[in-house]
């Protein structure tokens, strides 16, 4: 099982589900050997929930705050005759999409954490558990991130001048993005805060702004205005400049989970002429 990096913010969970996901057959039968959970913890913190059973593996990636240390679980065939009983003599199962089963969650000291009964679903192989972690994703690919608006001055559809410094900044909004989902009754929201822009120049040469940089106002003396955010070319030449605006990601459920994702990043580019200035001699 691949293993997965922490972040000090957040419990990263890895779930490694085998059987159930594709060509189920049901009951294992006495003659299968019976599962076995396995699981790795890196620097003490938990990494993994377990479910183990005969046939190939599903993975499917949680990184919430509610599942703490390292499970193994299993599935169980549910019988209802009048009342419901589970069929532990058979052995964990690897169910049928619909199929009601009985989900059993154990830590690593044997204590139950998890026990409930469901339809077993294989979009939702946990049951619902992981409820908040899938709409954090699914509000994840939902930010409103647009590749950014490069602005340049001199603007990008005249030539800049070797020597002479370009102004660069980006016509966005700088400020934190919200998007969310609800799933199965629980609303996760992910926010995204811009933090830094990198410059390629197309020369060679690379730039890191923290901010969006500030806008050239032609109305104002040039020498009353600084930028924050600028290059200058030493080459002429036919360049691209492209704009990298990265963004730190984290998330909150309505269930009390959150935590940290990781990072994005949207890129764009304009083409650009520079050219040296010639002199006039009268």
């Amino acid at each position: 099982m691949p293993r997965v990096a922490v972040a000090a913010a957040t419990v990263a969970l890895v779930v490694a589900l085998s059987g159930g996901i594709s060509g189920a057959t049901g009951n294992t039968g006495a003659g299968t050997p019976p599962p076995t959970g396995t699981g790795t913890v890196e620097n003490g913190t938990p990494e993994a929930i377990v479910v183990t059973g005969p046939d190939g593996s599903h993975e499917v990636h949680l990184s919430g705050a509610s599942q703490h240390g390292r499970w193994t679980c299993h599935y169980f065939a549910v019988t209802s005759g009048g009342e419901i009983s589970i069929d532990r003599a058979g052995g964990p199962i690897s169910p049928q999409p619909m199929q009601p089963v009985y989900f059993e969650c154990t830590d690593e000291s044997g204590a139950l954490v998890v026990a409930r009964i469901f339809a077993f679903d294989p979009a939702d192989p946990l049951g619902g558990i992981d409820a908040p972690q899938r709409a954090a994703d699914r509000a994840r690919k939902a930010l409103p991130l647009d590749p950014p608006a490069i602005v340049l001055s001199p603007p990008a559809t005249v030539a800049q001048l070797v020597g002479v410094p370009t102004w660069l900044w980006l016509a966005d909004p700088w400020q934190p993005l919200q998007a969310s989902a609800t799933l199965d009754g629980v609303t996760a929201t992910v926010t995204a805060r811009p933090t830094s822009v990198d410059w390629l120049l197309g020369d060679g040469t690379t730039v890191q702004c923290d901010g969006p940089g500030r806008p050239y106002d032609p109305s104002v003396a040039p020498e009353a205005q600084q930028t924050t955010c600028s290059h200058t070319f030493q080459q002429r030449g036919q360049f691209v400049v492209t704009a990298t605006v990265s963004y730190t990601t984290s998330w909150t459920a309505t269930t009390g989970d959150g935590g940290v994702l990781d990072p994005v990043t949207r890129t764009a580019g304009v083409p650009v002429i520079v050219d040296e200035a010639q002199a006039l001699i009268h």
